[in-house]
């Protein structure tokens, strides 16, 4: 039997230990960390992709302004990469 150690124990070593088990490998799961302390902490151990903000909804154009300014906020934009993103931008919108 094929061995791995996987070192991360947030949602993406977790994930590839899943995948490698189900691949038939023995894996052993490292995180130096207590469960839920490394980066996966922010996310409550919840996976959802229906509450990843910013959702695109009709009137999200209107708490764009306020997002931007807010630093810890979803969403953020260099201003270099808006003429690259303004047609994504305005679909995403739409």
């Amino acid at each position: 039997m094929r061995r791995a150690v996987v070192v991360g124990a947030g949602i993406v070593g977790t994930s590839a230990a899943l995948f490698l088990q189900d691949d038939g490998w023995a894996v052993t799961l490292l995180d130096p960390l207590p469960p839920g302390q490394g980066t996966s902490f922010g996310n409550a151990g919840i996976v959802s992709l229906g509450s990843v903000l910013p959702v695109g909804e009709p009137r999200l154009w209107r708490r764009v302004p306020a997002m931007l300014r807010d630093p810890g906020g979803a969403l953020r934009l260099r201003r270099r990469d808006l003429p690259r993103l303004a047609p994504w931008l305005w679909r995403f919108l739409r």
